[in-house]
């Protein structure tokens, strides 16, 4: 469930025009962070991921996804710089009635994501909008496979609102 302010996670995307370049990443944080997707998405190679447990905050979230990142040696820190996409995606729930939500972030955490060249991106879900049990903490997300998805098979595209 989200929290009062709305908060619901913080997805690390990371794309680039080939899967060749990310591999050596996508090795390094495979059992470190929660792979949600690897496939192709608008002309992009991309793999999402999300924090192990649920963090309490979008700025502890974001602290504890770009740990991870600062961890990375030499050849892997190559693939994060070689990554044409590198957002920490900070996901909220709008809820029935809600017209508004205020969220804010410390600015450790955003020098943090500016030092590691990436770049902070909000994604809101109308609740009222989104099929039972596709929120975070809603308990019924299965672990998937670290594999790319079937041939043919991709994730649908996150909707930006204007």
């Amino acid at each position: 469930m989200p929290r009062d302010d709305g908060f619901l996670n913080v997805d690390l995307e990371v794309g680039a025009r080939s899967r060749a370049e990310l591999v050596p990443l996508v090795d390094a944080l495979h059992g470190k962070l929660f792979e949600l997707f690897r496939g192709r998405i608008r002309g992009l190679y991309r793999v999402h991921y999300e924090t192990n447990g649920c963090g309490r905050n979008a700025s502890d979230t974001i602290h504890e996804l770009a740990a991870a990142i600062e961890a990375l040696n030499a050849s892997e820190q190559r693939a994060w710089d070689a990554a044409t996409m590198r957002d920490f995606n900070i996901g909220i729930e709008l809820a029935r009635g809600v017209r508004s939500v205020e969220l804010a972030i410390d600015p450790d955490a955003i020098r943090r994501v500016a030092a590691l060249g990436g770049r902070i991106a909000f994604t809101a879900y109308q609740a009222a909008a989104m099929p039972r049990g596709r929120l975070a903490g809603t308990g019924t997300r299965k672990p998937r496979s670290t594999h790319a998805p079937k041939r043919g098979r991709t994730a649908a595209p996150r909707r930006q609102s204007a």
